[in-house]
């Protein structure tokens, strides 16, 4: 019988992307790892070995243990990873489930006789407090022919939204633009966001 208990433990990995991911230290040791649950895949290492993908359900044995773990997380929205570690030979079977984390919707409707102005834009940071955007949603509901563009933060063009077309998502926590790039007015655009709560 094996006489060194599962130790359960959980970490929060920020946000990140593949060019510099978010990561996170933890130093507990063991001889395997079990990912019991995450909000969704990330990448991690023991110590100073090579970096590997990991999912819900993994059960990892490592040759001659480890003293601690990395975990990289290369997308925009934080990952929450609840995880065993402990001796090898422990009997344990982990549920894999899939979490959602919870959300709240903000909704802003632009419109008026000059909020939309030829060439005036409207920035959108990702934020609602320190609340984290998930996911944002546009639709250029403008009466005449006029188009806007949304733009990321470096004002590179996601889209162009023409007037009446179907709404726009896009799932990011980073900043959104969007412009008037039309030589009129623009007389209603709505932007719907959700953040996690």
């Amino acid at each position: 019988m094996n006489t060194n208990p599962l130790r359960t433990s959980s970490v929060t990995i920020p946000i990140g992307s593949i060019a510099n991911p978010g990561s996170a230290v933890v130093m507990i040791p063991g001889e395997v790892f079990i990912c019991v649950q995450t909000t969704s895949p990330f990448k991690m290492q023991f110590d100073s070995r090579g970096v590997f993908d990991c999912i819900a359900g993994a059960v990892i044995p490592v040759t001659g243990g480890y003293k601690g773990m990395t975990f990289f997380n290369e997308t925009a929205t934080p990952i929450v990873v609840i995880f065993g570690c402990g001796a090898n030979g422990i009997s344990f079977i982990p549920t894999n489930t899939f979490k959602v984390a919870p959300t709240y919707t903000k909704g802003t409707d632009l419109k008026g006789p000059a909020v939309l102005n030829a060439g005036i834009q409207k920035s959108f940071s990702g934020f609602d407090g320190l609340q984290l955007r998930k996911q944002i949603t546009v639709q250029n509901m403008d009466a005449g022919a006029n188009a806007c563009e949304v733009q990321d933060a470096a004002g590179n063009c996601l889209a162009v939204l023409a007037a009446g077309s179907p709404p726009w998502t896009l799932e990011t926590s980073g900043q959104i633009i969007v412009k008037n790039t039309s030589v009129a007015t623009i007389s209603r655009i709505i932007i719907g966001e959700i953040f996690y709560s």
